[in-house]
């Protein structure tokens, strides 16, 4: 599992495609399950078991909950 963690409200976080998760040899992972709140503006993203090594996590399609629902930058980070 890995979470995340938004600054602020936003919509789309619950929709897997808005996620894509990358292993070292550039192979997408799987996101297997549901994306759930956790609580507040923490996501949790559902993986099979992530073997060691380094994961590329980029999240994009991501909107706030302002009345002007703002996109959100594409985000990559690297998740280990």
């Amino acid at each position: 599992m890995i979470e995340g963690l938004f600054s602020e409200a936003v919509s789309g976080a619950t929709t897997a495609a808005n996620y894509e998760i990358k292993d070292d040899n550039g192979d997408t992972v799987a996101i297997d399950g549901s994306i759930t709140n956790v609580t507040g503006n923490t996501y949790s993203i559902p993986v099979a078991a992530l073997n060691g090594g380094s994961y590329t996590l980029t999240i994009k399609n991501i909107k706030d909950t302002s009345i002007n629902q703002n996109k959100l930058a594409d985000y990559s980070s690297t998740v280990s």
